[in-house]
């Protein structure tokens, strides 16, 4: 059971590296900052973004393109709000259901990609989203828990807990934000 857990897991990655190698990732630049030290930390929530699906009804319109939008607002305010208070520190929390998934066959209709490209998607979306934070904070710690919506099977009996996409996300951050000096992935429990 074990191996076959390693193997997926490792499947998993690798099809994440090709994805990654055959895109065409914009730089992200890291400008180390002087910052005044505050006398509190912001802590900001992702949860349920759901990148991936695509919803165009009576009472919602959602996509990919709402979802960077809705970051790029959410971006604003916690900028404005930390200067506002002199927050020094910022802790992102993603809170699981950052992809909308496959696990039930109503969510993957309505998906407009699939879930190599969702997780392509969010990972790059929040790289962006952390790397801009970096320049307003003097350290941005990055966390994240699994949501239902990464696990492999629909059946939550027959899911391994340790099978979550989500973990992709939190190793594509690592990756991908290495020489950010003031940036933390996955080191927090």
């Amino acid at each position: 059971k074990l191996l076959r857990e390693r193997a997926r897991q490792e499947e998993l990655n690798e099809l994440l590296v090709e994805a990654i190698k055959s895109g065409d990732l914009p730089r992200l630049e890291y400008t180390p900052r002087r910052l005044p030290m505050g006398d509190n930390d912001l802590l900001v929530s992702l949860n349920d973004i759901h990148y991936g699906a695509n919803v165009d009804n009576h009472w919602n319109t959602y996509n990919s393109d709402v979802c960077r939008e809705m970051m790029r607002r959410y971006l604003d305010q916690i900028i404005q709000i930390a200067e506002t208070h002199g927050s020094e520190n910022c802790i992102v929390w993603s809170n699981g259901d950052a992809i909308s998934g496959n696990i039930h066959q109503s969510i993957a209709v309505t998906n407009k990609e699939n879930v190599i490209d969702q997780i392509k998607g969010v990972s790059e979306l929040i790289a962006e989203f952390v790397a801009e934070l970096s320049s307003h904070f003097s350290k941005v710690v990055f966390a994240s828990v699994a949501g239902n919506h990464s696990r492999l099977t629909p059946n939550k009996d027959n899911a391994l807990l340790s099978e979550r996409l989500d973990d992709l996300i939190e190793w594509y951050l690592a990756a991908r934000l290495q020489n950010f000096q003031n940036v933390e992935v996955g080191k927090e429990n």
